[in-house]
Formats: C-alpha cells, sequence, structure tokens
C-alpha cells in the first residue's frame, strides 16, 4: 500500500452518552507502514497529565497521508471520566505498544 493512499474512517462509536473530541492528528511515516483504517483503537499518552496509556477509537477521519495533520473524531474507549480531564491545545503522542506512530492534539472537547 502506498504511503500517500487516502484513508476515510467511520465507524459506529461505542457506547459514550454522544461524548467525543475533535482532534489534530499527524502520523510518522517512519514509525507506521500504512495509514490507519476503520476502527483504528490505539493508546495515546497525555505527558501534561501523566504517562499512563488510555485508550481511544477512531470514529471519523479523513487521513490522507503521513507527516501531516489532519482532524479527526475520536471517542475513548475505556473511560469516560478522561473527558474531564483532558483540555483544549493539550498535546498527546499515539502509541501501538510501547510504540510512538504518531501525535495528536485535542481541539474541541464536546
Amino acid at each position: 500500500m502506498s504511503k500517500k493512499t487516502k484513508t476515510t474512517i467511520q465507524t459506529r462509536p461505542p457506547d459514550v452518552a454522544g461524548r467525543y473530541i475533535i482532534a489534530e492528528v499527524e502520523f510518522d511515516s517512519a514509525k507506521r507502514q500504512s495509514l490507519p483504517c476503520a476502527g483504528y483503537r490505539p493508546d495515546i499518552v497525555i505527558p501534561s497529565i501523566s504517562d499512563a496509556y488510555w485508550g481511544i477509537t477512531f470514529i471519523e477521519a479523513e487521513i490522507e497521508c503521513f507527516d501531516f495533520p489532519f482532524m479527526a473524531k475520536i471517542v475513548f474507549t475505556f473511560n469516560d471520566e478522561y473527558y474531564s480531564k483532558v483540555a483544549q491545545n493539550q498535546i498527546f503522542h499515539i502509541m501501538e505498544g510501547p510504540h510512538e506512530v504518531g501525535r495528536g492534539k485535542f481541539l474541541t472537547i464536546f
């Protein structure tokens, strides 16, 4: 698969009572071989809060290429309490196991 292939993600969200986040995300071409697909469920680490891994699910996104920021609609997969702990413009790292594969910033929290 070409590293410039566009990936559109749309999937049904987990039961999160309507809560979601619009984030700007970017994936590193040196650390991932393909763009994320529907239902992608990585973890994130938010350095300004802790080094704990928080599960997220990508609900909607049009990720067209690596190394460039795109908008994404994400939800916390396991813990609704996280919505009250994050803030607009907060930076996070996208993790797959111990590997950072991308980065992002929370734009709007609903």
